[in-house]
């Protein structure tokens, strides 16, 4: 059985929405260097403060690798705020990711990292089978998430890049 990783980042434009790239375990070198090469003469891929043209050849590297993705998303109703949202998705894209089979899933670190260890542990269980990890932005393969959550909300037009790869988590 082959295992895999999902790399998982966010964009919080009209709502929020938490996209995990799987990234099969016996590819992880392979991907790595095609995003390095993708990002070069950056050091990693980030969709904020990009031309169009750098954006269009981000979107078409990164759908071109034979990756797939999930995103749940999540608009805030009366009364919520982001971390409300973010317990929703994360819950819901963590369970998702563990029926499919995915081993371990890597989460950009920041200062919710404690909040959402109790978050997965209690969607998940005490011993789960995905396991979760919080590395800093230095892992390059966390590009790709933000690749991703970047287009799918933007617009259509941005969307229909990375549309084939995505599943949309319920």
């Amino acid at each position: 059985m082959t295992t895999s990783t999902a790399f998982v980042d966010e964009s919080l434009r009209n709502g929020l929405h938490l996209c995990g790239v799987v990234v099969p375990d016996g590819r992880l070198g392979e991907i790595r260097a095609a995003v390095r090469s993708l990002a070069h003469p950056r050091t990693q891929l980030h969709m904020k403060s990009r031309s169009d043209r750098e954006r269009v050849a981000y979107l078409r590297g990164v759908a071109g690798m034979g990756l797939t993705a999930a995103v749940a998303s999540r608009r805030a109703r009366v009364g919520e705020n982001d971390r409300d949202l973010r317990d929703d998705t994360l819950t819901r894209l963590g369970q998702h990711l563990a029926r499919e089979g995915v081993a371990r899933m890597v989460i950009e670190t920041c200062g919710q990292d404690d909040a959402d260890r109790r978050v997965l542990r209690r969607a998940l269980g005490a011993s789960p089978a995905l396991v979760y990890e919080f590395w800093d932005k230095s892992e390059v393969l966390l590009g790709l998430p933000d690749v991703v959550a970047w287009a799918y909300p933007y617009s259509k037009k941005w969307r229909s890049y990375v549309e084939a790869m995505v599943t949309q988590v319920r």
